[in-house]
């Protein structure tokens, strides 16, 4: 939402809490992630959504592989288990991850550059790539 507009994250925080406290219904919540704001009902979540995803062809019976960069995303991290499947972090520790990736490079412009990931996760090998660079994900233990 703000990612355009960093100077205006505390304004935009602001009136967006008031507002929602004014107007909106009871079950409605404000989650604040890195340089957006989602304003949803607290009775759905990204973590339900895969939850339910996973219930439906083509996806009943497979394993979830997620990876995650926001605050946003901690709900998916968390059903993770119940699951039977795997979540990291991208660049930073997040509650339920099992891992974390870092960035390899930032471009000229400050952007962060991804490693493409490859191989199987698990208790097996792990790598991932991205102009010959070879990295690892990194243990979670919060």
């Amino acid at each position: 939402m703000h990612r355009l507009a960093p100077e205006l994250e505390q304004i935009l925080k602001t009136r967006i809490e008031a507002i929602v406290d004014r107007v909106a219904p009871q079950d409605t919540e404000v989650l604040h992630g890195k340089a957006v704001i989602e304003i949803k009902s607290s009775r759905f979540s990204k973590g339900t959504a895969v939850h339910e995803l996973m219930k439906r062809v083509p996806f009943v019976g497979r394993k979830p592989i997620f990876i995650g960069d926001d605050t946003t995303d901690v709900s998916v991290f968390e059903i993770l288990p119940a699951l039977g499947g795997i979540g990291y972090a991208v660049e930073r520790c997040m509650p339920g991850a099992h891992g974390t990736f870092g960035f390899l490079a930032r471009s000229a412009a400050g952007s962060p550059v991804f490693a493409s990931a490859w191989g199987t996760i698990g208790n097996e090998r792990f790598r991932a790539r991205s102009g010959g660079h070879r990295q690892r994900p990194h243990g979670c233990f919060a």
